[in-house]
């Protein structure tokens, strides 16, 4: 299907899920569009019988203006033939509301239910546990296997309380710690010969693969918890991992006494909590799994077991389509888990931080240590905390200014550009950035360069379309870097990242506040670095209009944005330059 020249920018996310409806421009179709109950058929994978449309999956996206679409249909749907118009149209779906509403009433059925009870007062109904036979075994092995102090004494607290809360800020190595701790717990139990069955879950499959692939290289690795048996409810089965049927895990509980699995709270919900409960719960990205998603993994914890909640409520929030006010005193239930009981936890009680920062050198690692996280974030050792990128004088003297290893930040603000929800003058030059790491860094290939060395981030899709489109102009990739939003990137990194925001049309950047003004995923896209990281801000997003700041999420956001800027100029004087005649401030820290 070609696309519309109006149209060409339209966000089409590539996916297998039928989320657009599809009809054609005639009365039939039109009369389609105004019958369709998006409510009635919001967890149907099939069309409606009587009315004339398709339901609708964007496949590919094979050009800039040319999709791929996979349709089902039925009889009553007349199919285009070429040079037809068609309307794609996305539609309302929900698969989870009316299965969690199910789990709500059941916890609600339940006598004093902890999880409520945690939500009225987390410090209150977090509990000591009282047997502390196997403590010292598992702390003697997290020591012998490289805890550091801040995930030793995260790790001790987790030991002594059915509930502990673990700030993992960027670099910490937190799903490290996890996958050593779930380890060092299940080795003690194995010698004790008691039975001990763990569940590892996160938000995403991505979160949890992690984590279970890390936890089985440890094992490898250590020779930890050797006779324990890692599996995933409906997995792949890739990297060793075997899968097991979701509504067959109490089987699998049954079969093997020790056992770690890893699952979505949806797939645990498979299996009722009658049929299995789980001695410890691991919640990983905690900052991103909201209250009611967690209920089901909380209503799956055994009578003495333990809840670990890992994650950085200063990364990347669930994402809510709607505004909820909190009134005064409550906790923020429409967000995460995480949050919510950090909220209720106003004196750090229930939290350990993890401070040793493995990824960014002591420059990177210095705006958010005096921003928004503990003083004691540092590099966790000095050859951390010197890295830098290795290159050679680059052939173009701006490029060389913003690559300059000895500056590992370097915000590029561009002076007076239109308002516009995209800038090819900043793609261009971010393009050109990126194009000479490539010839300046030590790799072997394009493939090692997009694994290694360089990603691109930006909030929004009419720039990451330009961005790519300037990369593909500057040579033939064999892959292109990675350029996408920052909610692909979170949890990997990179030796250099390029930030581009783009958007310089406040009004636009007001309605996407939520990525556009947001402090969390600023606060990622920029601590995915080891060695460097380049920004490149619009002039009129670090100056808003002063209406802008009547909403605090934004407000806090223009407010890391210039607190960013000053740090830089702490550092060393700007530098005032141009490209491609646009007139361009750079900081440099």
């Amino acid at each position: 299907y070609r696309l519309d020249p109006d149209q060409t920018e339209a966000d089409l996310e590539v996916s297998d899920w039928k989320n657009w409806i599809l009809t054609g421009d005639h009365e039939a179709g039109r009369r389609a569009r105004l019958a369709y109950d998006d409510f009635r058929y919001r967890r149907a994978m099939y069309a409606p019988g009587h009315l004339d449309l398709a339901l609708a999956a964007v496949v590919a996206r094979e050009s800039t203006d040319v999709i791929r679409l996979d349709l089902t249909y039925r009889d009553s749907f007349t199919p285009p033939e070429p040079g037809d118009v068609v309307y794609l149209e996305p539609r309302f779906t929900d698969w989870t509301t009316e299965r969690l509403l199910d789990e709500l009433a059941a916890l609600d059925a339940d006598d004093d239910p902890w999880f409520v009870e945690l939500l009225a007062d987390p410090v209150r109904a977090r509990h000591d546990l009282t047997d502390r036979t196997l403590r010292s075994q598992a702390l003697e092995l997290a020591s012998r296997h490289g805890m550091t102090a801040s995930q030793q004494e995260a790790f001790a607290a987790a030991l002594d309380h059915d509930l502990q809360l673990v700030w993992g800020p960027p670099g910490t190595g937190k799903t490290h710690f996890l996958a050593l701790a779930v380890l060092c717990l299940a080795e003690t139990h194995l010698r004790e010969g008691r039975p001990f069955r763990v569940l590892v879950t996160a938000m995403t499959n991505t979160a949890i693969d992690n984590l279970l692939a890390k936890l089985t290289e440890l094992q490898r690795d250590t020779g930890l918890a050797a006779g324990v048996e890692v599996g995933k409810l409906r997995g792949d089965g890739t990297g060793g991992i075997r899968s097991f049927d979701p509504r067959e895990a109490g089987d699998a509980a049954d079969t093997y006494s020790w056992l770690v699995l890893g699952a979505t709270v949806w797939q645990a919900r498979k299996t009722p909590p009658d049929r299995l409960r789980y001695d410890l719960v691991v919640i990983d990205e905690g900052s991103q799994l909201r209250v009611g998603d967690a209920a089901i993994a909380f209503r799956r914890v055994a009578p003495s077991g333990r809840v670990v909640v890992a994650g950085d409520d200063r990364q990347l929030p669930p994402i809510v389509q709607a505004e909820f006010p909190v009134p005064e005193g409550e906790l923020p239930l429409h967000r995460s888990i995480l949050e919510a009981l950090r909220a209720g936890d106003p004196d750090g009680l229930l939290t350990c931080t993890l401070t040793e920062n493995f990824r960014m050198n002591d420059r990177l690692c210095d705006y958010p240590r005096r921003s928004i996280y503990p003083a004691a974030y540092r590099p966790a050792t000095d050859e951390v905390a010197r890295r830098r990128l290795r290159v050679g004088p680059a052939a173009e003297e701006l490029v060389g200014l913003l690559v300059d290893p000895d500056w590992p930040v370097t915000l590029c603000v561009l002076e007076e550009v239109r308002a516009t929800t995209r800038n090819p003058v900043e793609a261009a030059l971010a393009a050109r950035v990126v194009a000479e790491m490539r010839d300046l860094l030590p790799v072997a290939d394009d493939e090692q360069f997009a694994a290694e060395s360089v990603f691109v981030v930006s909030p929004h899709h009419a720039q990451i379309r330009l961005l790519r489109r300037a990369l593909d102009q500057l040579r033939d990739w064999d892959p292109r870097p990675l350029v996408d939003t920052v909610d692909k990137m979170q949890g990997q990194e990179r030796d250099a990242v390029v930030v581009s925001y783009g958007v310089s049309d406040v009004e636009t950047a007001l309605m996407e506040k939520q990525f556009i003004f947001s402090l969390n995923r600023l606060n990622v896209s920029i601590t995915r670095a080891k060695a460097k990281t380049i920004l490149f801000l619009p002039r009129p997003l670090l100056e808003p209009p002063i209406q802008v700041l009547d909403d605090d999420e934004v407000a806090e956001g223009v407010a890391y944005m210039q607190g960013l800027m000053h740090w830089c100029i702490d550092q060393t004087d700007p530098i005032t330059t141009t490209a491609d005649g646009i007139p361009m401030t750079v900081y440099r820290g």
